[in-house]
């Protein structure tokens, strides 16, 4: 299992192959995901999973660099993973792509250690250059997930 700075590098080196667990319930969508993902030069897709259950076992059994999860799984919530992946690897990274874009549940997300924030209408694309950007020490935020954080982050 890859120690915090062995992550770190894994995720930032150009040279290493960051390796990426996928959690996406929609058979179509984890499909299209995992091939982005598969084609990927940078990275290995470790799994691609439809329920919690199963990215807590590939959690649990390998080091896992980066975390792309939807939130809204059979079995739970893709925070649970995301707060599981910060717990035993707290330098690992956790991208979520979901339709949901309401205040309470990307705060909740962002809380639980999501570092990038994609809405599902995203094109395909825009998947692998956001797992760039994360490798690049950035956070991809769809620009209305932002406008969420930002209002939140402006309340009084």
């Amino acid at each position: 299992m890859n120690t915090g700075s062995a992550t770190a590098a894994a995720c930032t080196s150009p040279a290493a192959r960051c390796r990426v667990l996928l959690v996406e319930d929609d058979a179509p969508l984890r499909e299209r995901f995992a091939c982005l993902l598969q084609a990927w030069t940078g990275g290995e897709l470790v799994a691609a999973c439809a329920t919690l259950a199963e990215a807590v076992r590939h959690l649990h059994d390998g080091s896992i660099d980066l975390l792309v999860t939807d939130l809204q799984l059979p079995d739970g919530h893709g925070t649970q993973a995301i707060r599981l992946l910060r717990a035993l690897n707290p330098d690992a990274e956790a991208m979520v792509i979901s339709v949901l874009a309401d205040d309470e549940t990307v705060m909740q997300a962002v809380e639980a250690g999501a570092a990038g924030y994609l809405l599902k209408d995203a094109d395909s694309y825009e998947l692998v250059e956001a797992v760039e950007e994360l490798r690049a020490g950035r956070s991809p935020i769809s620009s209305s997930i932002a406008r969420v954080i930002v209002r939140r982050l402006s309340e009084p």
